[in-house]
């Protein structure tokens, strides 16, 4: 991070209040504060602060880790929203690559700017450390702005933290190989913390945790029209359910639910989505809104390198089925391993990118964002938000 990288025009702001740094042990961010007088709060506590009250010795204080969405205040007055970017961030070690490449496709609607709804947010390993290390992977698809889904980025990650630091969850989830408890939790509590009338997202997350081999267990769960596929080899699993009014489970669920729909009728108070986060208004109006998900059998990625996930809004769906999807990147991935193709298209980065130009060629309408988790090599990762 450049010095003076944030300047404040603040008398309670000191020349040298702070330093924000990467812990490359703890893979996260860090802030300390450098013995400034009238102090740093982080989420209105003190920032592991060493300055005494009615002192005017400088002190360094201790080092506090940030999250994406914490809020730095400097002094009483002058604060800071925390985000963090793919494009910012240093890597941490992982057993794996991740990729993750967006594009908010604005040409496609007559020039028309069309704005960026979807967030997507990668973190390995997941806030506290744990005697396991879990990793979640998401995409949020935003709709009536991006509110709703930079909010459940914020949110989702918090809450499956909390529930897997309680010991008596995290070695459940352990022991048993599956965690649907957690991920059902997660989304209600999320679903529960977003207070958007007007505006609501899909979610697709994906935990993600060591087994007792050399592998990974991964487990799913969806609202909405974002999806994930996972492939271990010749064995493959689309891990998320479709959540339009098109699909036959849904509408299905939505008559055992009391609600009929015609024949032909594809919305739902003008969504085409009938489980989002959010939208409370229309949740109001419709019991049939459901913010429940749909949550996948575990899947096991062997530890023999052929693991690969492919993870994206429905920018790329619309355009490209699941199946042709992992096949273009599994295919993209056999080229590198054939020498036919080298530096940043090697990459589950390039990967990445090379899905959402697939997406752009063939004329999607919608923002377009893909994740994308290689298990070929032992690589770099890093915590991602965008």
């Amino acid at each position: 991070m450049p010095q003076n990288d944030l300047v404040l025009n603040d008398p309670e702001v000191s020349g040298k209040h702070v330093v924000i740094s990467w812990n490359g042990k703890l893979s996260n961010w860090e802030l300390i504060d450098m013995g400034s007088l009238n102090g740093t709060l982080v989420n209105s506590r003190p920032a592991g602060a060493a300055q005494k009250a009615n002192s005017t010795t400088r002190q360094r204080g201790l080092p506090t880790s940030l999250s994406n969405g914490d809020t730095i205040t400097l002094g009483s007055s002058s604060n800071v929203l925390v985000r963090i970017l793919a494009s910012h961030l240093p890597t941490a070690s992982a057993p794996f690559e991740v990729g993750v490449a967006s594009d908010p496709m604005s040409h496609r609607r007559g020039g028309r700017p069309l704005p960026m709804e979807d967030v997507c947010l990668c973190e390995w390993p997941l806030r506290a450390p744990h005697e396991v290390p879990f990793g979640i992977f998401c995409v949020f698809d935003g709709h009536g702005g991006s509110a709703a889904a930079e909010a459940a980025s914020r949110f989702m990650p918090q809450k499956i933290s909390e529930l897997l630091a309680v010991e008596e969850t995290r070695m459940g989830v352990i022991s048993n190989n599956e965690a649907s408890n957690v991920l059902l939790t997660a989304f209600r509590k999320t679903e529960e913390a977003l207070d958007f009338p007007y505006e609501g997202c899909t979610a697709t997350v994906l935990l993600l945790w060591p087994d007792a081999t050399s592998g990974f267990l991964a487990q799913c769960a969806n609202v909405g029209d974002s999806h994930c596929i996972v492939s271990n080899g010749d064995e493959q699993l689309l891990m998320t359910e479709d959540h339009r009014l098109t699909s036959k489970d849904e509408r299905l669920r939505l008559l055992e639910s009391g609600k009929q729909l015609k024949e032909g009728e594809n919305r739902l108070a003008g969504m085409n989505i009938a489980r989002a986060l959010g939208d409370k208004f229309l949740k109001e109006e419709e019991s049939a809104f459901s913010a429940d998900p749909y949550i996948s059998n575990v899947f096991r990625l062997s530890g023999d390198g052929l693991g690969l996930v492919v993870m994206a809004s429905d920018g790329l769906w619309d355009v490209l089925s699941p199946r042709r999807a992992l096949q273009l990147a599994a295919e993209a991935r056999d080229r590198v391993a054939e020498g036919g193709v080298k530096g940043s298209q090697a990459s589950a980065q390039g990967i990445a990118k090379m899905l959402v130009d697939q997406a752009r060629e063939k004329r999607t309408k919608d923002n377009t964002s893909v994740i994308i988790l290689d298990f070929a090599t032992k690589c770099k990762s890093s915590f991602h938000t965008l």
